[in-house]
């Protein structure tokens, strides 16, 4: 099983550390030397990556210091002619969390290239290869500042600049510095041609930048990526050692460098949990701000100050975990009120949410009041008759006045089952304001009239209509009016008040209706 955690990190430098013996004591190793190296040095920073604890998220570096390592390919360029190939350097670095989003470097890098051309006046361009007995060995020192562009990211963008101090030194297979060539094209150590020591070194101040990505595998382990390039300060020196060989005619004196890198960078250090509400930095969403823990998604390390979103802070809300309606009424608590008026009716089906229902039989449901149940215009806290129909009038008191029953007044809501003196249900209501009229004024006789539309026989319609003014008699006898002051009359289809060809009028001419028979003024 990989073991994971702070044991694996001396293995891993150990393992870079000794690629960077390697390179130094034998460059000329070859292609194939060149690959073991970068393979090995990659494959150990996967491995690093891969043997840490925890998910792979977005860290936060203040308040952290870090040690790492990088390994990459660096050409030397600026100069009057293109002859430094592509090779291998190799560094350590220290980095300081200062905020967030900035950090302190100190680097140091060292590494070599060599003449990338055959041919005086060729461009080596981008070639790892070269066949000379020369290298130019470069040791760099910087010290700069970096800026994180998305801190919050486990893919961290960004910025740097520095300043440092590079020593290069052109050196022969042996890794001597002092170098000349004699004109048949063998070495000679210490001399050139005119007998004079040729010695290609020099030492110069620096200024540069970077852009590149860190890449965080947990909290304490990162890989970066980047380009840096830095600026020698007034250089002239042939830094290749093309001159040598080819003459004055053919120097390469570079002023700058080209670096591109991979870094493995382990972190130390820092608060674990900053706004110390218990939760450790890398699992809070709010790692600067403590979490309320009031039982309400306590486990991201937010606080929430307000649990039901209802707009309403929890500190004002006396109903923090149920939403307030916000419909005007007593919104402030925080609590949700179904039913304003307090009438049973839920205000969603409430018609009058804010007035309280009556509750005295008539059309509670819709959760208003109706003061006047028959429309009379007597409250019914006053009415004695409040079951008068509709269209009578009536007295003080809210009982029909006599002279208004001397007409013939259509009982609209009056009906049978079809082709039947059976009342229906919807029936009862406009009888039972009948009857409390009657009772109210006992000295009024009616008589009970039913008609009929002109569907089938006349004498069929006449017996129907009979049995259906019976029908009402017999119900308003039932509700305590005395049946000697009713007559129940058919009339069956012979006195229409609508036309018979038509659905509406034959609905109008099937009708029960009460007219006054006393003689009573």
């Amino acid at each position: 099983m990989i073991q994971s955690g702070p044991p694996c990190r001396p293995m891993i430098l150990s393992m870079l550390l000794t690629h960077a013996a390697e390179f130094r004591e034998r460059p000329f190793g070859g292609e194939r030397t060149v690959k073991r190296i970068t393979i090995l040095t990659l494959t150990a920073l996967l491995l690093a990556g891969l043997v840490q604890v925890g998910p792979a998220q977005a860290n936060d570096i203040s308040e952290k210091w870090g040690l790492g390592a990088t390994f990459g390919e660096m050409k030397l360029v600026g100069g009057q002619n293109d002859y430094s190939n592509v090779d291998q350097n190799f560094g350590l670095w220290y980095r300081a969390g200062l905020t967030p989003r900035w950090s302190l470097d100190a680097a140091f890098r060292f590494g070599y290239v060599r003449p990338g051309v055959t041919t005086p006046g060729e461009d080596a361009g981008l070639t790892f290869d070269s066949s000379h007995a020369f290298y130019t060995n470069i040791m760099h020192g910087t010290l700069g500042v970096r800026y994180h562009f998305a801190p919050d990211r486990r893919f961290a963008p960004y910025a740097g600049l520095h300043a440092g101090f590079l020593d290069f030194r052109v050196r022969d297979e042996g890794g001597n510095s002092d170098v000349a060539l004699i004109p048949d094209g063998e070495i000679v150590v210490g001399y050139d041609e005119s007998g004079r020591r040729n010695d290609l070194s020099s030492a110069h101040l620096t200024l540069g930048a970077t852009l590149g990505t860190e890449f965080f595998f947990s909290d304490a382990v990162s890989m970066d990526l980047a380009l840096r390039y830095s600026q020698l300060l007034d250089n002239s020196l042939d830094n290749i050692g093309a001159s040598v060989f080819w003459g004055p005619d053919h120097t390469d004196a570079n002023d700058g460098l080209v670096e591109a890198f991979v870094g493995l960078t382990f972190y130390f250090g820092g608060n674990s949990d900053k706004d110390d509400d218990g939760i450790p930095n890398e699992n809070d969403a709010c790692p600067e701000v403590p979490e309320d823990m009031d039982g309400f998604q306590d486990e991201d390390g937010c606080p929430e100050l307000d649990n039901d979103g209802d707009g309403l802070n929890d500190d004002c809300d006396q109903c923090p975990d149920q939403p307030e309606d916000m419909d005007g009424f007593q919104d402030e608590d925080g609590c949700p009120d179904p039913d304003n008026d307090g009438d049973g009716v839920i205000d969603a089906s409430d018609s009058c949410p804010e007035t309280a229902e009556d509750m005295d039989g008539f059309q509670d449901e819709d959760g208003c009041p109706d003061p006047d149940n028959d429309g009379d215009g007597v409250l019914d806290a006053q009415d004695r008759c409040p079951g008068t129909p509709q269209g009578i009038a009536v007295d003080a008191n809210g009982c029909p006045l006599v002279e208004e029953i001397r007409a013939e007044l259509v009982l609209e809501g009056v009906t049978f089952a079809s082709g039947k003196a059976e009342l229906k249900s919807e029936s009862f209501a406009v009888l039972d304001r009948v009857a409390t009229s009657l009772i109210a004024w006992p000295l009024v006789e009616i008589e009970i009239q039913g008609h009929t539309d002109s569907t089938g026989g006349a004498e069929m319609n006449r017996q129907l209509s009979a049995r259906r003014a019976e029908a009402v008699r017999d119900y308003l006898m039932l509700k305590g009016v005395a049946g000697h002051r009713m007559t129940a009359v058919g009339y069956g289809e012979d006195d229409p008040i609508a036309n018979n060809n038509t659905r509406e009028g034959r609905a109008m001419n099937r009708r029960v209706a009460l007219v006054r028979m006393d003689k009573t003024e």
